[in-house]
């Protein structure tokens, strides 16, 4: 098992296909394993000249809501952005829709258990 750090196409390669096969590591969710992902992570290599990295969807996810609830507010000052993210709950974003618990946590956490087979790291099961 390694940490999400870890996670990335050079893995296997650096560990070698024999210590990497089989190796678990749990992080949050990846935009290659987002159902219907794929027309978004062309257009990032498109623009970017690379693959996403695991983090760029909920980078891309946390960028959309702060500029909807700051839209929303009308400015950027706390109270009313906090009072527009109170009003969010459902709020459609890449990696599914935004639902916050009482205690305004996320409900719907993204987490996920990736294991490396055939030298690259794949879904293994979704911890939601």
């Amino acid at each position: 098992m390694v940490g999400d750090g870890s996670v990335s196409p050079e893995f296997a390669e650096i560990a070698g296909p024999s210590h990497a096969e089989g190796v678990y590591a749990p992080m949050a969710q990846t935009p290659e394993t987002i159902p219907g992902a794929n027309d978004w992570i062309e257009s990032y290599k498109k623009k970017y000249g690379t693959a996403p990295g695991p983090y760029s969807n909920q980078s891309y996810d946390a960028v959309r809501l702060a500029a909807e609830a700051i839209t929303q507010a009308g400015g950027t000052g706390s109270a009313g952005v906090l009072a527009a993210l109170e009003m969010m709950d459902g709020f459609q974003l890449f990696s599914g829709p935004l639902k916050f618990t009482l205690e305004h946590t996320l409900a719907n956490g993204g987490f996920q258990i990736l294991v490396v087979k055939d030298g690259a790291f794949t879904l293994q099961d979704t911890l939601t």
